[in-house]
Formats: structure tokens, C-alpha cells, sequence
């Protein structure tokens, strides 16, 4: 499709008589990567976007805001986790509540097919575009874009790792069992059984800055037993969800059914 594209393109400058101007004067100054995920169904798609809300911010990113009416007060979105810096946007949120709330461009049909799944999308501006082409080392519009589908297949999951680490979302009861069957010393079993309870009161991002240079030991700790910090309710139906990256590798719908 890109090439496609590209080809599309090129050809109108011809016809409309600028056959001087290529797509090689061009250059990104945004480009959006995403993926859909399919949980299976709506009601899982809302137990998830609760983990996925509860999410770290990936590098030196602020989380978005939406203004609540009742509240009379700027909180975070309801719908999505997404967080912003002066290079990227991730956003993680409800395919299926993104376009029941815009339902007069969308026809019902593909309203209805949006059900189950999660959109993850990695938004990246001109700087880290920049620093894509020396790392990939490509060069202008064309070659960078002929290298998207690689790009967004190693910068995807490497935002999601920064957000909710590698593991099952599983409940805190099981987390705990997890963590004392190891051979790890008290004081590392303590701080991890610390970490889940501040997780389940808040989020994974009250733990990154608490735990500032520890954070990631941690998490690497977490990533080595298969689990998330971030854990699932007693209150909700499925007592174990996978991470973002077993659905990516196992079940993405980036077409229709």
C-alpha cells in the first residue's frame, strides 16, 4: 500500500503539469503507528482499559487530561491511557467507545465490529523522526516509509514495556504467591508485595516516581517471574488477562472481520 501510494503520488505532479516536484523534496513531519488488538469482547475490553489506565509513563512523558464536567476539574481520561512529550504520543484506549462517541461519522455496522478492541497508538513527531532515520538509516520520505512496518514493529512494544512491563495481569493474591515462591532476598519479596499494593491504590506511575533509579530494577524483577505489577480486582470476572505483547504476536484486527 505504501509503495502504492508513493506511485499515486508521483504521478499527480505529472498531471497536473509540477512533474519537477517528487516525493524525494518531501519529508515526515508526524507519522502515527498503531495496532488493534482484539481482546474478544466489550466486557473485556473494559476490564482491560482499567490495567491499561493504571499504566507507567514511558520516558518523560505527562499524562493527557480531559476536563469532567461534574467534577469542575481537569482528570485523566476515562476512555484511554495516553501520554504526551515533545517527541511522541502513546495512547491506548476503546476502539469501540472512540467511535459510539463520534457514532454520526461511523455507520453502525463498523461501530458494532469495533467491539473488543484496543487501539494502541504511537504518535512520533519530527525529532524522533530524525533519530529513526540515523538509527534505521534511512534516508528522505520514501525510504523511511518502505521501513515503517519494521519501525513500529520495535517501537510499539518498547513503549508498552516502559508502561506495564512484560507479564500476565494476574490477581494481587496470585502476584504475591509469585514473588514468595522465589529465592529472592526478604527485603527484595517486601519491596515487590510494596509495589502491588501501591499499584492496586493508585497506579504503576506513583511507583516510578517513588521508586525513581529502583524503578526498573523492579520491574525487571517482575518481567523474570512473568508477571505484572499492575493486577486485575477480586471484583472482576477474569482473574488473569495477557500483556499487550501476547495479543500484538497472537491476535491483532488491523482489518475487519
Amino acid at each position: 500500500d505504501i509503495e502504492a501510494s508513493i506511485e499515486i503520488i508521483n504521478r499527480f505532479w505529472k498531471e497536473i503539469g509540477l512533474d519537477w516536484i517528487d516525493t524525494s523534496l518531501f519529508y515526515i513531519q508526524r507519522i502515527d503507528y498503531c495496532v488493534n488488538i482484539d481482546v474478544g469482547n466489550e466486557d473485556k475490553a473494559n476490564v482491560y482499559m482499567r490495567l491499561m489506565r493504571k499504566g507507567a509513563y514511558p520516558y518523560k512523558s505527562i499524562r493527557m487530561k480531559e476536563y469532567s464536567e461534574t467534577g469542575k476539574r481537569d482528570v485523566d481520561t476515562k476512555n484511554s491511557f495516553t501520554v504526551t512529550s515533545s517527541s511522541f504520543e502513546l495512547s491506548v484506549y476503546n476502539k469501540y467507545k472512540q467511535l459510539d462517541s463520534e457514532k454520526e461519522r461511523y455507520s453502525v455496522d463498523e461501530i458494532e465490529q469495533a467491539k473488543g478492541i484496543i487501539r494502541i497508538e504511537l504518535r512520533v513527531y519530527r525529532n524522533k523522526v530524525r533519530t529513526e532515520e540515523v538509527k534505521y538509516n534511512v534516508q528522505g520520505m520514501d525510504e523511511f516509509l518502505n521501513e515503517t512496518c519494521k519501525i513500529a514493529e520495535e517501537n510499539i512494544p518498547r513503549y508498552l514495556i516502559k508502561a506495564y512491563g512484560t507479564g500476565t495481569f494476574v490477581t494481587i493474591q496470585e502476584a504475591r504467591k509469585r514473588i514468595e515462591s522465589t529465592n529472592w532476598k526478604k527485603k527484595t519479596k517486601k519491596d515487590m508485595i510494596d509495589i502491588l499494593k501501591l499499584v492496586s491504590r493508585h497506579n504503576l506511575q506513583v511507583v516510578k516516581e517513588e521508586y525513581e533509579e529502583r524503578f526498573t530494577k523492579y520491574m525487571n524483577k517482575f518481567n523474570e517471574i512473568g508477571i505484572s505489577p499492575i493486577t486485575v480486582t477480586s471484583k472482576d470476572v477474569f482473574k488473569k488477562m495477557p500483556n499487550p505483547l501476547y495479543y500484538i504476536k497472537n491476535s491483532v484486527r488491523n482489518s475487519e472481520k
